[in-house]
């Protein structure tokens, strides 16, 4: 009996510390299907930009899809930051808010209770190309 009572532990310890082990920190950024994207609205605490064009919608998300994960965890509704961009992407059944802003200089996508990622500054020249949201370093 004490044998089982050992190999039971051992098996529950072993499957503990693979299941801990498993766990990664980063995620991809979520995005949805480019396909399934009716309109992208843009906005800051000054101004709003609203689209339904495919083209727009297509190299917003392009530049989107090349960020790369910080492995920092995103625990709030908004960054904790004043300046920032918010871009919805929206489908026939749900919205994606991400947040787009500067953090010691570095272009941050953050998308609420999934990830923070770092992306290229093409997206912000993108955006300001849309509207000049003028989003300060």
């Amino acid at each position: 009996m004490k044998k089982y009572g050992i190999l039971i532990w051992s098996f529950v310890l072993s499957a503990l510390l693979l299941i801990g082990c498993n766990k990664t920190t980063s995620k991809n950024i979520v995005l949805p299907s480019v396909k399934e994207i009716n309109s992208v609205v843009i906005t800051d605490n000054q101004a709003k930009f609203v689209s339904n064009d495919k083209d727009v919608i297509l190299k917003l998300t392009d530049k989107m899809n090349n960020a790369i994960a910080t492995n920092k965890e995103s625990v709030q509704d908004v960054p904790d930051c004043e300046n920032y961009i918010e871009i919805h992407l929206i489908t026939k059944d749900y919205t994606t808010t991400y947040f787009m802003y500067f953090h010691k200089g570095k272009l941050t996508l953050e998308q609420p209770y999934v990830g923070i990622y770092l992306v290229d500054n093409s997206l912000n020249e993108v955006v300001n190309a849309l509207y000049d949201f003028n989003l300060k370093k």
